[in-house]
């Protein structure tokens, strides 16, 4: 499944790695926001807000305690 909304790409599958540095570039040039719902194996990529990526997997199914947010930091930043 992918969706896409402001950045934000809804994953069941490993990340494409263009996709992945789009995405690292899109809001903060060195980092990505994530949400994962780590009972149905999803993950949110993307997005200014780790709420905003939240919001989606809430829309696609996932219940509202079932998720975890977090950061990647790039290794190639500015």
């Amino acid at each position: 499944m992918t969706a896409e909304g402001a950045g934000i790409v809804v994953l069941e599958r490993r990340i494409d790695r263009m996709e992945l540095a789009r995405l690292v570039k899109m809001y903060f040039e060195d980092m990505v926001k994530y949400v994962a719902d780590v009972t149905r194996g999803v993950i949110a990529v993307g997005g200014e807000l780790h709420a905003d990526a939240e919001q989606l997997l809430l829309e696609a199914g996932s219940p509202a305690n079932g998720s975890l947010g977090s950061q990647l930091l790039s290794r190639s930043g500015p």
